[in-house]
């Protein structure tokens, strides 16, 4: 059985994780049956409490009983032996912390802790489809663990592991858990990807939607290298997704105070994009027409337009008067696995192994744990 190393431990058994629902809280409702604070009774039958935090710790008042008030001094843990918790319209299992926020201990963090498996199984619904053809399903599920367990080795002396948001990866608690999604999880269970043969390091398995024809390098988007991540491939699956092209049309002005640029640099005499290689935008040059020439790269253009309203930095740009409109392909990073080609390569029989092979072509497989 392979041995990994987390925060210095070394383990080969399934882990545990620490997942941030929420970051920065005024306040905190939980409710549940029978809930247990620090392995200690607070409540029979359903119940809810409001929790504040500070720098002193966290308090909790009980909705319906104003008099029952219960403090600590740094976090608090919430069990249920019902096996889930609500946070808001969040339903989870197993464990609830709140604890001060560290940079503003007047609000508070609340981290679900569960098994590494079961988080899974709250992830496929939340980042791709349960639905999708079974070896699709099985391959996400392969690069989610795989980059979960890589950020819970770089972070562990955190107080959480992944956000879970786009940050990392989207998990909603159980609310999307079906049986789907459960047996492509076990059926995959322990499985992840490394760089090397003899490595026992889980890698940086970045994904996103839609590649738009050829994936793209990570140093390329973060400015730095990753082990396992040394090519771009060829995607030509990804075609069927509603993002493979995309048109954005916005006025000067508009992208003088999304890009944070003067009020006098809204006048543009030009846009000059310089492509990259493999067909983004490297650099985006705005001349105004008085004043200093203002350049981004094809990366922090698209981060300032916003992300979800500028598909990629995969573009080009024509102008008609006043308007600039931006035709472009794909959507997301583009770096590692393509979901919507995945999903097109399970569809034509493609296995799991295969479809990782072709967007980590310089991976390999291993079982860290049964």
């Amino acid at each position: 059985m392979t041995s990994v190393v987390q925060g210095g431990v070394s383990f080969s058994t399934e882990p545990l994780i620490r997942v941030r629902l929420g970051e920065a809280q005024p306040e905190v409702r939980i409710r549940g049956y029978d809930l247990q604070f620090q392995g200690q009774k607070g409540a029979d039958r359903s119940s809810e409490w409001r929790a504040v935090c500070s720098a002193q710790g966290v308090r909790l008042t009980r909705k319906d009983r104003v008099e029952a008030i219960r403090e600590w001094k740094s976090a608090v843990q919430i069990r249920t032996p019902g096996g889930f918790l609500r946070w808001g319209d969040v339903q989870v299992r197993d464990l609830l912390t709140v604890r001060p926020n560290p940079k503003q201990p007047r609000t508070c963090d609340v981290i679900n802790e569960l098994q590494l498996e079961r988080y899974l199984i709250g992830v496929v619904n939340g980042e791709f489809n349960s639905k999708w053809a079974t070896s699709a399903i099985e391959a996400q599920v392969i690069a989610a663990r795989t980059y979960a367990l890589n950020e819970m080795q770089r972070t562990r002396q955190a107080h959480f592991d992944l956000e879970s948001s786009v940050k990392d990866q989207v998990y909603d608690g159980s609310k999307k858990e079906d049986h789907l999604a459960a047996r492509a999880v076990q059926t995959t269970r322990g499985k992840v990807l490394v760089a090397a043969a003899d490595s026992s390091q889980p890698m940086r398995t970045f994904y996103h939607s839609t590649c738009g024809g050829l994936t793209e390098l990570p140093e390329k988007v973060w400015g730095r290298f990753f082990p396992g991540l040394k090519r771009r491939v060829s995607c030509p699956f990804c075609k069927e997704s509603p993002k493979y092209k995309w048109q954005v049309e916005l006025t000067a002005e508009e992208m003088q105070k999304k890009l944070g640029l003067p009020e006098a640099h809204k006048r543009i005499f030009q846009l000059i994009l310089e492509p990259e290689e493999g067909g983004r935008v490297r650099t985006v040059k705005w001349v105004p027409s008085q004043g200093v020439p203002q350049v981004f790269s094809g990366v922090e253009f698209r981060k300032r337009l916003g992300t979800k309203d500028f598909p990629s930095s995969r573009f080009e740009v024509t102008r008609l008067g006043d308007r600039f409109v931006f035709r472009g392909g794909g959507y997301g990073h583009g770096v590692g696995l393509c979901q919507w080609g995945a999903k097109v390569m399970g569809e034509q029989g493609y296995s799991s192994e295969a479809i990782l092979r072709h967007y980590f072509p310089d991976a390999r497989m291993k079982v860290l744990y049964q």
